[in-house]
């Protein structure tokens, strides 16, 4: 029994599957809900804490540490991942997907209350960020070109263009914001002559 034969000898039976398999396309599109740019959830939040000057290994013992035991006893918490750099720490917690974010948010806010009496004196009030899909970029475009004898002159020229696309973009309706990374940035040298 092939499936072509059959279907052949049965053309009634297949036309009616067909014209059910139609409708009932139809009919779900234009009654199931979609979005072109549904509002996602992630539970995520960042922590992020500044002071200025600070070697890393200061940061983490000073700041790092004291945030990351305050929220070890979060409740629905997955994961804590922390970093210290120069000057500044950041914490990122990874909640459960069942967790109500605003309660998360409540909790995070008191557990860093707690821990500012740990916290050095002269680091900046903590600020603590959801990380929402709605903030990430829509878009990337990358400006390169070929390099030729005078490089900083060709890295600049590219700098140049990507500042006036920039502009451009900003202009576009519905654009929240456009930033440019990269690209070199002029300086200056002053030499001294020892002599005067």
């Amino acid at each position: 029994m092939i499936l072509s034969d059959e279907s052949v000898r049965r053309r009634t039976t297949v036309f009616v599957i067909m014209a059910l398999l139609v409708v009932t396309g139809v009919y779900a599109y234009f009654t199931i809900p979609y979005e072109a740019d549904p509002e996602v959830e992630i539970p995520y939040l960042a922590v992020i804490v500044t002071n200025r000057g600070v070697a890393p290994v200061d940061m983490e013992q000073t700041v790092t540490l004291p945030l990351e035991r305050a929220y070890e006893s979060l409740e629905d918490l997955k994961q804590l991942t922390s970093f210290s750099g120069e000057g500044a720490s950041t914490a990122v917690l990874e909640f459960h997907p069942r967790i109500d974010m605003a309660e998360a948010l409540r909790k995070v806010q008191d557990a860093t209350n707690r821990a500012k009496a740990d916290l050095p004196r002269e680091a900046d009030e903590p600020v603590i960020q959801e990380i929402s899909i709605a903030e990430w970029p829509i878009l990337l475009l990358d400006v390169y070109g070929t390099v030729h004898e005078d490089r900083a002159r060709n890295l600049m020229a590219l700098k140049r263009i990507a500042d006036d696309l920039k502009d451009v973009l900003e202009t576009v309706p519905g654009v929240l914001e456009v930033n440019r990374i990269g690209g070199l940035t002029p300086e200056g040298r002053i030499e001294l002559d020892r002599s005067k």
